[in-house]
């Protein structure tokens, strides 16, 4: 199965489902239930809100540029239990973004932010009592 793009509205990011990532894909590579689960979590990351929607909120991106994602229950979006979801940084402006799930803290994974914590945190995301448990890689 191909790459597929992800229609976006002009103006947002552009982003790209990588096939690595896909459920189908025969590797160790970190896989998404589904498209709609992958581009949902990217949607509220971009939008910076569980509703996925434009406003007037940021989008949930960290000092380095890298996007983090979550819905709204906090759903598995990866076919190992993952909740959230990582989307690098681009390394041109006009690249298209990709991503995928992730355990954050976990051995060889990337962690999840102060900065994006605080954001979560401030919106309802999560709570202060979560952010401990995700440190010590327990789930939420």
């Amino acid at each position: 199965m191909p790459n597929v793009r992800f229609n976006r509205p002009p103006g947002r990011r552009t982003y790209v489902s990588i096939q690595k990532h896909h459920y189908t894909a025969e590797n160790d590579h970190s896989k998404w239930i589904d498209r709609h689960f992958e581009f949902r979590t990217f949607d509220c990351a971009d939008y910076g809100n569980l509703d996925a929607v434009a406003g007037a909120l940021p989008s949930w991106i960290d000092a380095a540029g890298n996007l983090w994602g979550v819905q709204n229950n906090k759903p598995s979006v990866g076919l190992y239990g993952e909740h959230f979801g990582f989307f690098p940084a681009t390394v041109n402006p006009g690249d298209d973004w990709h991503g995928f799930p992730l355990f954050p803290f976990a051995r060889g994974q990337k962690d999840i932010p102060n900065e994006i914590f605080q954001i979560w945190e401030a919106l309802n995301i999560i709570s202060p009592d979560d952010i401990p448990a995700l440190i010590k890689k327990k789930r939420i």
